[in-house]
């Protein structure tokens, strides 16, 4: 949804202000080029830029049948020593077009101050999301938590063999190779270069202080209320457990949400504890 800025950019207020404004520009203009203009008609169009009678432009515009030439009017209602020369020798595309591409640069301005903010907030993320954001074949979202974990920041990481590499638990020979050819590569140097010398971060912000869940496998299915699950598995990793996509009889328990299915029907057959959000909350505290 547009933000409040945004809304007030393309809002009617915001356009048509800026027709008159740009009439204002227009008399200005003509004025320093010898037309007869007094500075007193252009005194009273500045004066009268928000007055904006927008009944009485409704009303003209069913009677000339142009937006335009129908707020030339309504403006000079309101300016009436100014409405000779309001609008002068100017066509339509003067004020639609030149207002349009306003709108579109005040619009993309905020964008760009949006992406701006964004990019500079991406920077302080940790190193886990720039470790996922390399692509790095068979190394995910989670794969990428764990390597942070484990290594503390990208140098450690690059440093890494392959045999070190598959030290860290859950990390096998395959992965621990694309990651050790990844890192090899000139461009990923470069590119990693560049990231450092934009500022952002190569430390690990996960530290484990907790480790209440050593040892110990969740899996989370059904509709979580109370948080979501990249939120929880952030949660459970940090307290030292691991997360599971699939229930087997080495998982520990099964957080269950809304309208869970095969996963808490296989935790049921197997025995293994089921926790409501509320359960899992506890233990969490």
């Amino acid at each position: 949804y547009a933000s409040d800025k945004m809304k007030h950019i393309f809002s009617p207020d915001f356009k048509f202000t800026t027709w008159r404004r740009l009439w204002i520009a227009l008399a200005e203009a003509e004025k320093e080029l010898g037309i007869a203009i007094t500075d007193e008609q252009i005194a009273e169009m500045k004066a009268h830029v928000s007055d904006i009678d927008y009944a009485y432009a409704a009303e003209r515009e069913k009677e000339v049948r142009h937006d335009v030439m129908a707020h030339v009017l309504t403006y000079g209602k309101t300016c009436p020593k100014a409405k000779p020369i309001i609008h002068l020798g100017a066509t339509s595309c003067y004020v639609g077009d030149n207002t349009d591409v306003i709108q579109m640069r005040e619009g993309l301005l905020q964008i760009r101050a949006l992406l701006l903010t964004a990019i500079e907030n991406s920077k302080q993320q940790d190193v886990s999301r720039l470790i996922y954001g390399f692509g790095i074949r068979q190394v995910g979202a989670k794969t990428a938590r764990v390597l942070a974990t484990a290594f503390g920041n990208l140098e450690n990481l690059m440093a890494a063999d392959v045999e070190t590499l598959t030290q860290v638990e859950d990390i096998g020979e395959i992965t621990a190779r694309s990651i050790v050819s990844w890192f090899s590569q000139p461009q990923s140097e470069h590119l990693i270069r560049r990231l450092k010398e934009a500022g952002v971060n190569m430390e690990s912000l996960r530290k484990i202080t907790d480790t209440r869940f050593a040892g110990k496998t969740f899996v989370l299915t059904g509709a979580l209320t109370k948080f979501t699950r990249e939120e929880a598995s952030q949660k459970i990793e940090l307290l030292g457990g691991k997360v599971s996509g699939s229930v087997s009889k080495k998982t520990s328990f099964v957080v269950v949400g809304e309208n869970a299915g095969s996963k808490e029907r296989k935790a049921r057959e197997l025995g293994i504890p089921l926790l409501t959000e509320d359960e899992f909350l506890e233990m969490i505290q």
